[in-house]
């Protein structure tokens, strides 16, 4: 378990969000952390697709790269 202090601020936004998603804080904050890491990991992903597309890329080429003298 883990306590959060959080200033007025903070405190005052997350109840109206709380009352409009008509939940509770912890349920909020769980969903909130869910989605973050869901869309965390399809962005990770992503980032990489397409990166190598039309290169010839080899170990060897990696290592020359790399290494270079």
């Amino acid at each position: 378990m883990l306590t959060l202090h959080i200033h007025d601020e903070l405190e005052t936004k997350l109840r109206t969000l709380v009352e409009q998603e008509h939940t509770t804080p912890e349920l909020l904050i769980q969903k909130l952390i869910d989605q973050y890491s869901a869309s965390t990991e399809q962005e990770d992903f992503f980032l990489c697709a397409g990166l190598w597309k039309d290169r010839e890329i080899t170990q060897e080429t990696l290592r020359e790269q790399a290494w270079r003298k």
